[in-house]
């Protein structure tokens, strides 16, 4: 993902849009079909969340659980319409116009569903408050200032906000925090996995 992320233009401009589907195209191809093959890995780590600190009965847990797999969901859409977009503007110049908005479409895609990144951040926080070791909030938090920049998408194809490649709005910061959360609690767990798992029951 590296390798393509830092490369996206912004939206304003459909001249610089196809110049990165001209020379990037078959990379950028290739790193959409294997982030879409870790999705199913990303899902498991959702859905196996509740259970790391023993939360499976807290409505929060629940509520980040639903958040993520609707933030994972909403980028699965975006990887599909920036796919379509990139194979438009190479198959003809009389698709290009289309594929412009398509790819448009893809990266405001992002914006809406940084509020689901916002609040899955921010329900991880609140359900693990008690169980959870505290420095994982900090990446945590980290996440939820993340996302709500994102949502600055809806306003502007261009500058700091555009959902492209902008320094608040663009997608890259709201996946790399997402990326550094799960390393850090799949780090914790393995360090922590001999030592007994607290409980909410424990702080009462």
């Amino acid at each position: 993902m590296l390798a393509i992320v830092f490369r996206f233009p912004g939206l304003a401009s459909e001249a610089s849009v196809i110049a990165y589907w001209t020379m990037h195209e078959k990379t950028t191809q290739t790193v959409i079909a294997l982030v879409a093959l870790g999705y199913p890995g990303l899902v498991l780590f959702l859905v196996g969340l509740p259970y790391a600190w023993s939360m499976t009965s807290s409505a929060w847990a629940r509520a980040a659980t639903a958040m993520g797999c609707m933030f994972i969901t909403s980028l699965v859409v975006a990887l599909g319409l920036a796919s379509a977009a990139g194979q438009l503007i190479q198959a003809s110049d009389s698709n290009a116009h289309l594929g412009y908005g398509l790819h448009v479409a893809a990266f405001v895609l992002a914006a809406p569903a940084a509020g689901l990144g916002t609040g899955f951040f921010l329900a991880v926080i609140v359900s693990t408050f008690s169980v959870a070791p505290r420095w994982l909030r900090v990446p945590a938090g980290i996440g939820a200032l993340c996302n709500a920049g994102a949502l600055g998408g809806h306003f502007d194809l261009a500058g700091p906000l555009n959902s492209g490649n902008g320094l608040l709005g663009g997608i890259a910061l709201p996946l790399a925090s997402l990326m550094v959360y799960v390393a850090c609690v799949c780090v914790e767990r393995l360090v922590g996995h001999g030592r007994p798992r607290p409980t909410a029951a424990d702080s009462t």
